[in-house]
């Protein structure tokens, strides 16, 4: 055999550049799968906060407060679910200003509790002395709650607490007896209502169809009376003076003279009534 004088052969480049490509090629292809698989595993989520949902089982609104913070108002016979509160140990308040009443609980919230508050009106006990020779209607707050016997004391259980308007109306007559107290809560007060005033103890009479308002200033300062945004009445300690409305509910603001404060009192007339209120101080 002949000796084989052909030159090498060259190396093959195209095979070669081949392999590079497809490296390549399933490198890229991993990267990709890496990063769809990175970016369907979702990051997780925070835990919930809290909740509170307070439920409000009496006639009055309360406002409410967490961690110094107004969190909302629990209306008359309502729920309210309060969002967003830290986790921990807290102090929830329940406050109404307006009755002067303030109740709290402690609570221990963890991440996505769903915790509940019940609350109600503190009660109180109302003892009604009753020196008019009838019976009385009790009236709170525009609710009526029961009779005071005649010439007698009646004590009426789980009245509502705070600040309260109180009116007595006899069965007799239009004359009803109106004040405002301060009824304390798991406690006993006395309340005493007089003979209904008339024209012979220093009563005007209002006018056919119309009510009227008797109003004395018991406080010791000089006061006005303004309703419906006009002044009715200035009256110095011990003073009496009558406003003339007709029939319905009426607001009595009460400003102090020399001083920037007022006060707001409810007022409701019948027809030929003539109601006894009087202003005892701020």
């Amino acid at each position: 055999m002949l000796p084989d004088d052909s030159p090498p052969a060259a190396p093959n480049r195209d095979s070669a550049a081949t392999g590079r490509a497809r490296r390549a090629l399933a490198a890229l292809v991993v990267a990709v799968l890496a990063a769809s698989c990175a970016s369907s595993q979702k990051p997780a989520r925070p835990p919930e906060k809290p909740t509170l949902t307070v439920i409000n089982a009496s006639d009055d609104s309360w406002e409410i407060l967490a961690v110094g913070a107004v969190r909302g108002t629990a209306q008359p016979r309502s729920e309210l679910v309060v969002r967003g509160l830290p986790t921990g140990d807290l102090v929830i308040v329940a406050r109404n200003q307006r009755l002067r009443l303030r109740q709290e609980t402690e609570v221990t919230l963890k991440p996505g509790d769903q915790g509940r508050w019940a609350i109600a009106t503190p009660a109180a006990q109302l003892r009604v002395v009753n020196q008019r020779p009838s019976g009385a209607e009790i009236v709170i707050d525009g609710r009526p709650f029961g009779w005071a016997r005649p010439l007698a004391e009646t004590v009426f259980d789980g009245v509502p607490a705070g600040q309260r308007t109180l009116v007595a109306r006899s069965a007799d007559g239009p004359a009803a007896l109106q004040t405002d107290l301060y009824l304390l809560p798991g406690e006993e007060t006395a309340w005493t209502v007089t003979p209904a005033v008339g024209a012979a103890g220093g009563a005007p009479t209002p006018p056919r169809g119309m009510g009227l308002v008797w109003a004395r200033n018991g406080g010791n300062v000089p006061i006005r009376v303004v309703v419906g945004g006009t002044l009715r009445a200035e009256m110095k300690p011990g003073e009496r003076a009558s406003i003339v409305l007709p029939p319905g509910t009426w607001e009595l603001v009460v400003q102090l003279e020399g001083i920037s404060a007022e006060t707001h009192h409810m007022v409701t007339l019948l027809p030929n009534q003539v109601a006894d209120w009087s202003w005892g101080g701020p």
